[in-house]
């Protein structure tokens, strides 16, 4: 039958946290504690094997938006597996791709620029040149968001064209279709369906896609989950998920203020879940 969906929560060469390059390092390691451990017992030098590398840390934790969208996925009958760091798990993603997924799913939660995702999908491309792929997330919202405003003369968008999708049609990513949307699962359910039923992708509300000359959106509309839908059934997911001994934890399901200078918005409906 094959796979519906492989599933990457990050390209594992970006973070989303400004202060990682400024990190100490020791011996050309990011300083963790068990680097720490490592180095002080070992006379000020690190001597691999690292008891305890990669464990036990934030940086080993999985990333909760690709937690999130496999439980949901699977909570839908989707047969769908997870990539947590696409760069750090090349060759389980070959061997997942021996599978015969029907699509290649990319989270932008942590992808912060059209460079970025345009490197992923590449290799992507490379790798499964038949698969479609499949985009969406904060990234794609906010790029979306921003095209919104670019008649607006007061409103610099310009010199954002090359960080940003749709403002520009140089150097797109290879992506097939994006899901335009503050949440965009049931929308992502829809593709998905349509993908194993063999049907074309034409005619989705909230998507988006590029035919070398101009991007097409779908027609808008309110896409936003039931609240009960949200949660994660931690019994369900695989047990990988939890080898580092970290799990990362959902404070929110988004910001119910609009607030004018930033566009991490969400849902009030979503807001306290």
């Amino acid at each position: 039958m094959g796979l519906d969906a492989i599933l990457i929560a990050d390209t594992g060469t970006d973070t989303f946290s400004g202060s990682s390059p400024l990190r100490l390092e020791m011996d050309g390691r990011e300083a963790l504690i068990q680097v720490v451990a490592n180095c002080l017992e070992n006379g000020g030098r690190v001597v691999p094997p690292i008891e305890g590398d990669k464990k036990m840390s934030w940086k080993s934790a999985p990333k909760f938006n690709g937690i999130f969208l496999l439980n949901y996925l699977i909570n839908k009958e989707f047969d769908v597996k997870l990539i947590n760091s696409f760069q750090e798990e090349r060759g389980t993603f070959s061997r997942l791709l021996e599978e015969k997924p029907r699509a290649l799913i990319l989270s932008t939660t942590f992808i912060m620029s059209k460079k970025a995702l345009r490197e992923l999908s590449e290799d992507l491309r490379f790798l499964a040149p038949d698969v479609p792929i499949i985009a969406g997330g904060p990234f794609v919202y906010a790029s979306y968001l921003l095209m919104n405003r670019t008649h607006e003369q007061d409103y610099d968008t310009d010199s954002a064209k090359d960080d940003f999708l749709f403002l520009d049609i140089d150097r797109e990513p290879p992506v097939d279709l994006y899901v335009v949307s503050r949440c965009g699962e049931q929308i992502l359910c829809e593709v998905l369906r349509r993908i194993r039923e063999g049907r074309a992708l034409v005619d989705i509300p909230n998507t988006a896609t590029f035919d070398g000359r101009t991007y097409s959106f779908g027609d808008r509309v309110d896409d936003v989950s039931h609240p009960l839908e949200l949660g994660i059934d931690w019994r369900s997911l695989p047990d990988t998920l939890f080898q580092s001994g970290v799990v990362t934890m959902q404070a929110s399901n988004g910001c119910p203020y609009k607030c004018a200078f930033c566009n991490f918005v969400k849902d009030r409906r979503l807001a306290f879940v």
